[in-house]
């Protein structure tokens, strides 16, 4: 599908469930993943189920591209009823096939961690030597959210913030 060929596959498809994976050619996991979705659309089709998974280069589809806001590959969108659903994080065959006979919606993203509430304090560029600078020591945490190791640390150091925020130094 491309630019040109995408909105009239997608009407004339409305009744199936379709998964559009958004690539570029040079994209390793794009490369990786294609062999599932290949075995998933065979799996599929073996089973008689309607729904559909297509691939669009998105280095070849401007239009698709930028109305979908593709910034990163593979990138997978889910279209039910003729229109765009939400996105789509499977992976593999199974779990690709199982998604399609059932889809759902993934749950909504975590709270940012500074808008959760705790004796953390949160530093930023703006307040980061501000803050700093009335302590006379402090233990600074890096991190990122979509970091596993991060994600395991928070709770112990949200539990060493409660500790030390009443120690005046």
């Amino acid at each position: 599908l491309n630019d040109t060929t995408f909105d009239g596959f997608i009407t004339e498809n409305s009744q199936s469930p379709i998964l559009v994976m958004f690539y570029a050619p040079w994209c390793g996991h794009c490369k990786n993943i294609k062999p599932e979705l290949i075995q998933a659309s065979i799996d599929l089709h073996e089973q008689q189920h309607n729904a559909k998974i297509v691939a669009i280069d998105a280095t070849k589809a401007p239009i698709l591209s930028k109305q979908y806001k593709i910034t990163g590959f593979p990138t997978m969108k889910f279209f039910r009823d003729g229109k765009y659903a939400f996105d789509a994080h499977e992976r593999t065959a199974d779990k690709i096939v199982e998604f399609l006979k059932d889809p759902k919606e993934p749950p909504p993203p975590e709270r940012e961690w500074s808008e959760q509430e705790s004796d953390v304090i949160h530093l930023t560029d703006e307040n980061f030597k501000t803050i700093l600078k009335k302590k006379k020591a402090a233990l600074v945490f890096f991190y990122a959210p979509w970091c596993g190791h991060c994600k395991n640390a928070k709770p112990l150091f949200t539990k060493a913030a409660a500790a030390l925020k009443d120690n005046p130094k």
